[in-house]
């Protein structure tokens, strides 16, 4: 019997992808080879065979593997860390940057390249994070993450406190007149309904955005990103300001 849910699943995960990267059923057919109207043919299919789902898939820069785990899980996936392991990553910040390269989907070559390690630093850096059980490491350096998904800092945790200032320090930059794509704040006084509906959009942009980075993050190889960095802020203020400049 036909699993017509996850047939289902996979497809929409295909027309989001193309509406993503402003591409048509048309685009698709011309990279496959194939009429548009075979193209549409499929996505309206209740059965899709692997093979046609392959020529799909590699039309899009992908292999089969990547876009099924992608439909199965195309709503963002995050983890923390124990405090002990953020400590230590706090403390060797090289292992720290080589851990966050290599979640990114650079191939350890390339992270020793960036990083100008020789072989030795490199294998010792790889026995480090595998004792810090962030990787698993096989003979002949084969890496396996052991992580999926988006890192997110404990509260209050030891890299939070690390990077705290140099957050604050970089959005104070990024309002002043940073190297910026947008930055935008303001102080106003507004009815409830209007905080409350500004909340609610803010906060379902959010999931929408933090969606799409991470189907990007899995669906298109590390020199087809570029990395960026946003901050979505909305709070409520005292009626009567501040002396001190709040």
């Amino acid at each position: 019997m036909q699993d017509t849910s996850s047939i289902e699943a996979v497809l929409s995960t295909v027309r989001h992808l193309l509406r993503e990267r402003g591409l048509r059923y048309r685009d698709l057919a011309e990279q496959i080879g194939v009429a548009e109207v075979t193209i549409k043919r499929w996505m309206r299919a209740s059965d899709l065979s692997l093979q046609r789902l392959a020529r799909i898939s590699g039309a899009l820069g992908m292999d089969v593997f990547s876009l099924l785990a992608l439909a199965g899980q195309g709503r963002e996936r995050s983890f923390q860390l124990s405090d002990e392991v953020e400590a230590a990553l706090v403390a060797e910040p090289l292992v720290h940057a080589v851990w966050q390269a290599l979640r990114h989907g650079h191939c350890a070559s390339a992270v020793a390249r960036a990083y100008q390690l020789d072989p030795a630093q490199w294998l010792q850096i790889l026995l480090r994070l595998d004792a810090l059980a962030l990787i698993e490491l096989h003979p002949g350096e084969r890496i396996r993450l052991l992580h999926q998904g988006v890192h997110n800092w404990r509260r209050g945790g030891p890299l939070a406190r690390q990077e705290r200032p140099r957050f604050l320090a970089w959005c104070a930059d990024q309002l002043q007149g940073g190297n910026k794509r947008i930055a935008t704040a303001s102080d106003r006084s507004v009815s409830p309904a209007f905080a409350d509906e500004a909340t609610a959009e803010l906060e379902a942009l959010a999931r929408r955005w933090r969606d799409r980075a991470y189907r990007d993050e899995i669906s298109l190889p590390p020199g087809e990103r570029i990395r960026i960095r946003w901050v979505l802020l909305l709070d409520s203020l005292p009626i009567f300001p501040d002396p001190g400049g709040a």
